[in-house]
């Protein structure tokens, strides 16, 4: 166990996630703390060395937001993954720290005070949301994710609270595979911190597909698996496509084994 992971939070350990469904194991991050929202809190000395400069750039794009409205931002540090949450109005930013076990199953929505959501969306919420008026909208926006593409919702000059739950949804949508590997900023009127799930993106930036326009992004398998399971009413198969590979951990498992037949080739002259 890290030395700083108990001294900071004893009831934050970071217990390994037990054999079996792994879906149903509550998150526990390492380290909450806050921090000042001009960025002038000091990185806190027992936090591991290797998230100081996710903390920094946290500590730059806090003070590019509006004070009016809430921001929420998740990003990799090394072995961690560190979140801020920011309530419309709060000199500060509420800072979680997760472990690599834990960091899929977060809910990096949860704002100062509240519980985190249950990693596995309910199928209530999951019919509300695809047979609802912007079903075409989170289909397209999972889809692009699990393809890789970075997301940018609301304008080129705020993202409400409107934004900040859209976005809840679509993640809630995304295989766990896919949200250990995708970023968020919530809104990032600079584009300070890059990250795939974004907002305040200005149009201009064509590496960025635009909230309003995920309507027509190109129709995909997990996607149709998606509507296909929820349609039908069959949470089984939901969970199954939750707990699928992303595209990049079926293509290093590829590698892998094209190497370990190149190896077994190599050694028995086959």
């Amino acid at each position: 166990m890290n030395k700083w992971s108990w001294q900071i939070l004893p009831q934050g350990f970071a217990h390994p996630v037990p054999k079996g469904n792994p879906l149903k194991t509550k998150p526990q991050c390492l380290w909450q703390g806050p921090l000042h929202r001009e960025g002038t809190t000091p990185f806190p000395e027992n936090l591991s060395k290797s998230c100081q400069t996710v903390w920094q750039k946290i500590c730059l794009w806090l003070p590019s937001l509006d004070k009016t409205q809430p921001a929420v931002a998740f990003l990799r540090a090394g072995r961690f993954r560190i979140g801020a949450t920011l309530t419309p109005g709060d000199p500060f930013a509420h800072v979680r720290v997760w472990s690599r076990n834990h960091w899929a199953l977060a809910d990096p929505f949860a704002f100062t005070g509240q519980e985190d959501t249950e990693p596995l969306p309910q199928l209530p919420h999951l019919v509300n949301l695809l047979k609802g008026p912007d079903s075409a909208f989170y289909l397209g926006g999972a889809q692009a994710l699990v393809d890789g593409a970075r997301i940018s919702l609301g304008n080129a000059s705020s993202c409400d609270q409107k934004c900040i739950d859209q976005a809840a949804n679509l993640w809630r949508l995304l295989p766990f595979s896919v949200r250990a590997e995708r970023t968020i900023a919530l809104p990032d009127p600079n584009n300070t911190l890059q990250a795939d799930l974004t907002g305040a993106i200005p149009e201009t930036d064509e590496s960025v597909w635009q909230g309003e326009r995920l309507g027509d992004y190109p129709e995909g398998r997990y996607e149709w698996n998606l509507h296909e399971a929820i349609d039908q009413g069959d949470l089984a198969m939901v969970h199954k496509l939750l707990k699928r590979q992303s595209p990049k951990q079926v293509f290093l498992m590829g590698l892998l084994l094209i190497l370990g037949f190149i190896i077994i080739g190599a050694l028995f002259g086959i």
